[in-house]
């Protein structure tokens, strides 16, 4: 992805938002081996778990806008993509399905999508770089939470984490999953903002890796 790309000054995502049921990690969290994945299940009824955008429109101009229902979120160090051809540390994808009403319509209203994603991405910083800059560090908390038994306290709030943030500018494009099966028929979201994050969070997702893989 190219920070110098084009914006689309005359698109406007007016319609896009996100409500995900509050998270228990206790219960929701574990490791899938197979593209080396931490993850997240989002439990709940459909309607608790929704992304609601109009980036649908850009490729399937029949559809004005959509809704799209979370399934789980999932982790990759180092990142999936890349910005100006540069890694990230760490990249978070929530994924979702989409309304059913779209991928079993008739052909003249079928969507081309099965799934959507919304995409996150992190970079590591010193451990004292939020206190230095007095920054509020509620991205590196959650993530941190995800992981350390001992700030299972609370449930975890995903739209709140996403809300914190320049959501509104994005990169979407028609994609596949990066890891196995490789399905296309993917709407991406990418957020632009880059997500400071802790070396010492990141270090527990890429040690939980090597635990569970030993």
């Amino acid at each position: 992805m190219e920070t110098n790309q084009r914006v689309l000054e005359n698109f406007k995502d007016s319609n896009f938002s996100v409500k995900y049921k509050t998270i228990d990690p206790t219960k929701q969290t574990k490791y899938k081996e197979s593209g080396q994945q931490f993850q997240v299940v989002l439990e709940g009824k459909p309607e608790q778990n929704v992304m609601k955008t109009e980036t649908i429109n850009l490729f399937d101009h029949h559809i004005k806008k959509a809704s799209l229902y979370g399934l789980q979120a999932h982790f990759h160090a180092p990142s999936e993509h890349s910005i100006d051809g540069k890694l990230m540390d760490l990249e978070m994808h929530v994924v979702h399905q989409l309304d059913p009403e779209l991928t079993n319509a008739n052909p003249r209203e079928k969507t081309q999508f099965s799934h959507g994603v919304l995409g996150f991405l992190f970079r590591a910083v010193k451990n004292n770089y939020f206190e230095r800059n007095g920054l509020d560090d509620y991205h590196d908390r959650f993530l941190n939470s995800i992981l350390d038994s001992r700030d299972y306290n609370s449930k975890l709030d995903l739209t709140k984490f996403v809300q914190k943030l320049k959501f509104h500018k994005r990169w979407t494009y028609q994609g596949s999953l990066t890891t196995t099966p490789f399905s296309e028929g993917i709407l991406w979201n990418v957020i632009e903002q880059v997500i400071p994050i802790r070396q010492s969070t990141l270090d527990k997702f890429l040690e939980y890796r090597k635990i569970e893989e030993s």
